[in-house]
């Protein structure tokens, strides 16, 4: 694991404390605390930080064959700040064609 992967995987597990202290926190007030996390997903920042090889394997390994794109998760974090998701709180979405279930 790279220094960048550990700051990544801090800043992750921190957000997801963050989000369920808040949705915790807030539900009286009607405040309602989610987040996005969303897998690999195809930028130039991506592309500069871990590099063609090892997107390539990671695709590898993602159950949908591809990593994401900004299309793909954008339509959940719509969804999170729609009015649809009013009862909903603390949870995380995570748009990520399936890495989640093969542990990336």
């Amino acid at each position: 694991m790279s220094a960048n992967d550990e700051n990544i995987t801090i800043a992750e597990k921190n957000g997801r404390r963050w989000n369920a202290a808040l949705g915790a926190g807030t539900g009286a007030l009607e405040y309602c605390g989610q987040c996005g996390g969303p897998g690999i997903i195809e930028t130039s920042m991506t592309l500069s930080s871990i590099g063609k090889g090892r997107i390539d394997g990671l695709t590898a390994d993602i159950p949908m064959g591809r990593i994401g794109t900004l299309d793909d998760i954008s339509w959940a974090v719509a969804w999170l700040a729609s009015a649809e998701a009013n009862y909903m709180t603390g949870q995380v979405i995570s748009p990520n064609g399936g890495a989640t279930i093969v542990g990336i």
